[in-house]
């Protein structure tokens, strides 16, 4: 379900998709986007974590992606 739906968004490519060992719109993935986008535009961490269910306070893996990191990676993910 998971793999149709990245497809549909246009998230990965068909191609790429094929390629890769693991789902990227997996639960997991989609959740890390979620905390990445909202930081991203200026959402504080603790609206975050409230959002995403966290006990408060909370300092996760959900919290590593910089402005920078994550434009980087958004642009490598169009290239593909």
């Amino acid at each position: 379900m998971f793999r149709d739906l990245v497809l549909r968004a246009g998230i990965i490519s068909k191609e790429r998709l094929k390629q890769a060992d693991i789902n990227p719109a997996r639960p997991y993935a989609l959740r890390a986007a979620f905390s990445s986008i909202t930081r991203y535009h200026g959402v504080d961490r603790d609206t975050i974590d409230y959002f995403m269910g966290h006990r408060m306070p909370y300092n996760s893996a959900y919290h590593r992606m910089t402005r920078r990191s994550l434009k980087n990676f958004i642009k490598e993910e169009r290239k593909g």
